[in-house]
């Protein structure tokens, strides 16, 4: 076999199947979810929407921006605005006026007969803690609709322009802006920033909060801890905390791609700041039998290493790469079912260095790999203990094995 010496090679060599990764493996992939790139849960190889999402608690998932959410809470006592919510000076507020998001005629309509009318509400903060504040509006009567985070002194400050949509007179204090248009004239606001005081109100006025008067709807506020925004989630009277999302492929969507007797495995992400400045244990991708005691998968350890594992209840054999020191981590395992039943590990890559190989452990009585689990490692019965602090960009499979100048490759 001729040695491919650089990325550039490979691609010349293998040119023609239409993507950059595809063509420096050699080979079109039975599995390629490109989360970032296509901003969707779709199968790049077969066109279907194989994951299945199922979690220990109510909530929602967005995917439209292509990353897997982890658990939150939103600390807003009644996201639809039905009570719990103060008026200021002759602000009005009226429940079930509208269409939310959801389908559902649970919009709020607020009307501000002044410049500085708004709604609020005052959740309990930590000094020096990031919080993410997020609702969703609708243009009524007014031309400008504000927010504002403030108690003794303003921490953020913002307007929605409803002739163009752009945001705009943002606070200097703002950490970040932003909104997302998610149909039907409705914008979710996404508002981040560091919590000076215990109090502060978190406002919203249909008017601009100086001179515009007129009305607005709202819906789905939502307050968290951290500057990421997660998917909306309800509460009605009390603050609500949602479990983790457990993404999964099973059944006939795994069988159709999975091969049982040896694969390649590459998966692109990013960690987050708090796993890389931690002693932190994070996955990023399990294969098992739908025990989460047994199984193998990748895991990534305070942002620093990357280890491949095989688990019968306890961890048994690992490979690992360490001295990573980067928040992106690129991996690509090679997976082996040996004919007497033994599941083997051979070397694993990531970012361009490869692991140690992993001796052969015997789990023959759970050799039928069924599941791929996504964003978690495999653990103690509950996916929720190391879920993925971060972000999948890209998980790739192919049905047979990949070199390991080739692992290299595109690991690097």
């Amino acid at each position: 076999m001729r040695t491919l010496a650089t990325k550039q090679t490979a691609i010349n060599q293998y040119n023609g199947f239409g993507n950059q990764l595809w063509d420096i493996a050699g080979a079109r992939p039975s599995l390629d979810l490109q989360f970032a790139d296509r901003k969707d849960l779709v199968d790049a190889t077969t066109g279907s929407n194989l994951i299945d999402f199922t979690r220990a608690s109510s909530g929602t998932y967005v995917g439209s921006d292509g990353l897997i959410k982890t658990a939150t809470t939103n600390l807003l006592l009644q996201s639809e605005f039905q009570s719990n919510w103060s008026l200021f000076n002759t602000a009005s507020l009226d429940p079930n006026q509208a269409l939310a998001p959801d389908g559902l005629t649970t919009a709020a309509l607020t009307t501000s007969a002044a410049a500085v009318d708004y709604v609020y509400s005052i959740p309990t903060t930590v000094i020096g803690t990031d919080y993410l504040f997020s609702f969703y509006i609708k243009a009524g009567t007014s031309t400008r609709s504000h927010w504002h985070v403030r108690s003794s002194n303003t921490v953020a400050f913002g307007r929605i322009n409803w002739s163009d949509g752009a945001i705009d007179s943002l606070a200097a204090t703002v950490g970040s802006a932003s909104f997302v248009d998610v149909g039907a004239g409705w914008y979710r606001i996404l508002v981040s920033y560091t919590a000076a005081e215990t109090n502060a109100r978190h406002r919203i006025g249909a008017g601009d909060n100086t001179s515009t008067i007129g009305t607005a709807y709202i819906w789905g506020a939502q307050l968290e801890a951290g500057s990421f925004p997660t998917s909306y989630i309800p509460t009605e009277g009390s603050t609500v905390t949602r479990a983790a999302d457990v993404a999964s492929i099973s059944g006939s969507n795994f069988s159709g791609w999975y091969n049982q007797s040896i694969g390649t495995l590459f998966c692109d992400v990013f960690l987050s700041r708090d796993i890389e400045q931690s002693s932190g244990n994070t996955g990023s991708w399990t294969l098992d039998n739908g025990s989460f005691a047994r199984g193998l998968g990748m895991s990534h350890i305070a942002g620093t290493q990357a280890r491949l594992f095989i688990r019968d209840s306890a961890y048994q054999a690992t490979c690992n790469v360490v001295g990573i020191s980067k928040s992106r981590i690129k991996t690509c395992a090679l997976i082996k079912l040996n004919s007497n039943g033994l599941t083997q590990t051979n070397t694993m890559c990531a970012n361009g260095v490869l692991g140690n190989n992993l001796a052969p452990y015997d789990i023959s009585d759970e050799v039928t790999i069924d599941r791929l689990l996504i964003g978690n490692q495999n653990i103690s019965g509950n996916p929720a203990n190391n879920t993925l602090n971060g972000s999948i960009k890209r998980l790739t499979y192919w049905p047979q094995e990949v070199a390991s100048n080739t692992r290299i490759n595109i690991t690097t």
